[in-house]
């Protein structure tokens, strides 16, 4: 809540009854709203983003095929404020309708190599990511090996030693 004080009166402001309001007009407004406020200088009052991400998800629980720009600007929105719950939100199978392989960007530049291994799908993004073995689980590292054709955990394998033969042996 924001409080607006003057001499002879006091203003909350309710965040959670107004993303109720524009949501019931225009769904896309409430997103859009969450992304101007994490934008603004001084960051989001009361964690605005993470009450409009709560409400959202809530919304866009029946995973429908016509919320894909929707989920996709949750992710996005998350992915610049608070990538955990993005982490969060991808382990739980929550959406299936985004655009991936804007989320698999994200997710890279955010640090979270595992999801953008599993977002990627072109040989060249996937050995641009593999090398971050610092930040990734050995058994993650594992696990997407196992996903891979032969060849291309043989690509993948190649330029992991290239990069740090020692960490990576």
């Amino acid at each position: 809540m924001l409080h607006i004080f003057n001499c002879s009166w006091v203003y909350t402001f309710d965040y959670l009854f107004f993303l109720q309001t524009i949501l019931r007009s225009d769904p896309q407004g409430v997103v859009n709203f969450a992304l101007m406020m994490s934008q603004m200088e001084g960051g989001c009052p009361r964690n605005l983003i993470r009450e409009a991400t709560a409400f959202l998800l809530d919304v866009l629980k029946p995973n429908l095929p016509e919320h894909a720009h929707l989920q996709t600007k949750v992710l996005e929105i998350n992915l610049v404020t608070f990538p955990n719950v993005v982490d969060a939100i991808l382990a739980n199978g929550m959406f299936s309708h985004y655009d991936r392989p804007r989320i698999a960007q994200l997710c890279e530049k955010a640090g979270l190599y595992v999801r953008a291994l599993q977002h990627y799908s072109e040989l060249p993004d996937i050995k641009r990511v593999i090398v971050n073995t610092h930040a990734i689980e050995p058994q993650s590292l594992v696990d997407f090996f196992g996903t891979l054709s032969r060849e291309w955990a043989l690509e993948c394998m190649k330029d992991l030693l290239l990069v740090n033969l020692r960490g990576n042996l």
